[in-house]
């Protein structure tokens, strides 16, 4: 992952290559997953599709809080 991030550090202007890379991300287990999300979400705050994304793989996990707690800081910045 290590190789992957650097390439996009380097490129971050390259959406197709963010998109990829969440995509990516559904098929690992949560627990690394959680990590690029969050890399996801400080480059892009705003998007919805990450952070539904995202809540998909919590909500498989019946990770409830987890989805409630992303909702809920949306909502604060007013986002949602």
């Amino acid at each position: 992952m290590n190789k992957v991030m650097k390439f996009l550090l380097e490129n971050d202007d390259d959406k197709n290559a963010w998109s990829t890379f969440a995509s990516c991300l559904r098929s690992i287990p949560l627990q690394s997953a959680r990590k690029g999300f969050d890399i996801l979400f400080e480059r892009f705050p705003l998007s919805g599709l990450f952070v539904k994304m995202y809540c998909e793989m919590e909500e498989k996990e019946k990770n409830l809080e987890a989805v409630k707690e992303v909702g809920v800081v949306r909502s604060l910045h007013g986002r949602c």
